[in-house]
């Protein structure tokens, strides 16, 4: 089938946290550390006569703090190392043209919540709203250098606006989110342009219009916009939908079953012991996505997620 694509996509991810206020008597500060690792590869059908092949490996290495003092902040780093081929073969191609290199970038985000609404309906259910800011510079770094040419990196500054809404209720002695509904909108400014005198960037924010950007949902040849709607029902139901708006428009969608909500329920009605570890650290879930965009081109992606959680030293 013209243009098909085959993609292989591997994950694996581990995080770690210290809460240093656990006794209510310190500091109400978090802090994090993550390691990840992702692989993917795909072909691409360019026509009958020639395919290409892509394959891409990306490593890294996250710090972070939150901190709370009703409303959080947060802010972190990611130091990433990546690898990258690409290589086309077929008849045009008789002698397998390659391109491939490796490099380092750098995230960083800041992060801010504010508690809107905090109240209790009953005995057993409270509803929460809150508000949620983000400023991430991605990217930072040099040129993305591959067989000696030379390419601008993936940098981009994005400022994003959410709000998240929720209904909880009591089971036992813990809590479970009844209904969480989320709605966002982001602005990504890319930096990069490459033309025949070199390669520049451009200052962060210098090619978005706020206003038109986050709430028109505009974007231009420099600024995605995307915006989406994520509902959650007793923590094991799950929708999303979302768009984007670029050089072209992107339309997402995807739906999961997890079992969070009934290993936290599992967890009031078990003892100590094997089952207790069980409820208490392990779930697992399913999820589906699938992306559309010019051309009709569709990637769909189906994932299985096994967590091991909260464990504690």
């Amino acid at each position: 089938k013209k243009n098909a694509y085959l993609n292989d996509y591997n994950n694996m991810a581990f995080n770690f946290g210290y809460n240093l206020n656990q006794n209510k008597n310190s500091v109400p500060l978090t802090l994090g550390l993550g390691f990840a690792n992702a692989k993917s590869t795909y072909d691409q059908k360019i026509n009958n006569r020639n395919y290409s092949h892509n394959e891409n490996n990306l490593s890294t290495i996250s710090l972070g703090a939150y901190l709370d003092y009703g409303i959080k902040f947060g802010i972190g780093f990611n130091l990433k190392f990546y690898s990258a081929e690409y290589k086309n073969s077929g008849i045009d191609f008789p002698s397998k043209s390659r391109l491939e290199g490796d490099g380092i970038g750098l995230d960083i985000g800041l992060a801010c919540q504010v508690p809107m609404v905090d109240a209790k309906l009953s005995e057993k259910h409270d509803v929460n709203i809150d508000l949620n800011m983000g400023l991430a510079f991605k990217g930072l770094g040099g040129d993305v250098e591959l067989s000696n040419e030379k390419f601008p990196s993936n940098r981009n500054a994005s400022f994003g606006l959410a709000i998240r809404s929720g209904l909880k209720m009591d089971i036992g002695k813990t809590k479970i989110d009844m209904i969480t509904l989320d709605l966002s909108s982001e602005l990504r400014d890319y930096a990069g342009k490459m033309d025949s005198s070199g390669i520049e960037y451009s200052a962060p924010f210098s090619n978005t219009r706020p206003l038109d950007n986050l709430f028109g949902l505009n974007g231009n040849r420099n600024v995605c916009v995307n915006y989406g709607l994520y509902l959650k029902l007793f923590e094991t139901l799950h929708y999303g939908v979302g768009k984007s708006y670029y050089i072209f428009r992107t339309d997402n969608y995807g739906y999961g079953i997890s079992l969070d909500g009934l290993m936290k329920y599992l967890d009031t009605k078990t003892s100590d012991g094997f089952m207790k570890f069980i409820t208490r650290h392990l779930s697992l879930s399913f999820n589906h996505s699938e992306s559309s965009f010019y051309a009709g081109k569709v990637f769909t992606f189906n994932t299985i997620q096994i967590n091991l959680r909260k464990l504690e030293f």
